[in-house]
């Protein structure tokens, strides 16, 4: 389990280093055309489609002929069940706060840092982009031996209070500080989301797990930005900052109580 923990956490930040890298060689090419740049990136995504299609790997052979032996509809245990719905709604909860850094989150950042202009949204992505490359793995290696769910509400509740910070950013400092409080929370509970997930799923039935996992992370992100959208029109940012420090809490209350499950 721990050596799985420590492959999610590596595959998300080789996911953000690639957003990151994406993110300069788009800028270094606005001012040349982006058909050589697509082109590029289909002739190299079909060669990698090629070569894990053609790809035997004798490991993961074995491995699956290793399941066979397990029963085909083993169906979870009731403590299982329990943690899927914990963090199955924790993701639900904390996919609304991370959708509104494609939103709100960037036009409050503008108005709070008019000097910056867009300047200052983009050392913060860059920031949380840098953090999460060099410390996602080391971090999840150091809580490797804890309760994987405590360790998820802890990240939980860091990322509320990262957008709770964000109200008092009378400098920018501040705002440096609210990104990297942020980040630590989203690298300790992001891996262990989708670790525990795996986890606690059916033995044969990991796919499904990992399924749903997805697309209740894709509906908080659909949703996100409405209603926070709203919040943020009517009732102002810091009240929606406010909000995710309650959903943080709320989620890492809920992962303390069950904590005994894991």
């Amino acid at each position: 389990p721990n050596f799985r923990a420590k492959t999610i956490s590596i595959a998300y930040a080789a996911t953000n280093l690639g957003l990151g890298l994406s993110g300069v060689l788009i800028a270094g090419l606005t001012y040349k055309d982006f058909n050589s740049l697509f082109c590029f990136f289909s002739v190299l995504l079909c060669v990698c489609s090629i070569y894990l299609c053609c790809k035997r790997d004798p490991i993961v052979q074995s491995q699956d002929q290793a399941l066979r032996v397990v029963e085909a509809n083993q169906e979870p245990s009731k403590e299982n069940a329990t943690l899927l719905y914990i963090v199955l709604g924790s993701l639900f909860l904390i996919g609304l706060i991370i959708a509104q850094l494609s939103t709100t989150y960037p036009i409050y950042i503008e108005k709070s840092f008019p000097s910056l202009g867009n300047r200052s949204i983009s050392y913060l992505y860059l920031l949380d982009t840098v953090l999460i490359v060099i410390f996602q793995a080391p971090l999840t290696h150091l809580t490797s031996q804890m309760n994987k769910l405590v360790i998820l509400g802890v990240g939980a509740l860091l990322m509320g209070l990262g957008m709770l910070i964000l109200s008092f950013s009378v400098t920018f400092l501040i705002a440096i500080f609210s990104c990297v409080v942020w980040t630590t929370g989203e690298m300790l509970f992001m891996s262990n989301a989708q670790c525990i997930c795996y986890e606690v799923g059916p033995q044969r039935k990991k796919g499904r797990s990992m399924v749903v996992f997805q697309s209740t992370y894709a509906l908080s992100i659909v949703l996100g930005p409405m209603m926070g959208g709203l919040v943020f029109q009517y009732m102002g940012g810091e009240t929606l900052w406010y909000i995710s420090l309650v959903i943080g809490a709320t989620c890492f209350i809920s992962c303390l109580f069950y904590s005994d499950y894991v």
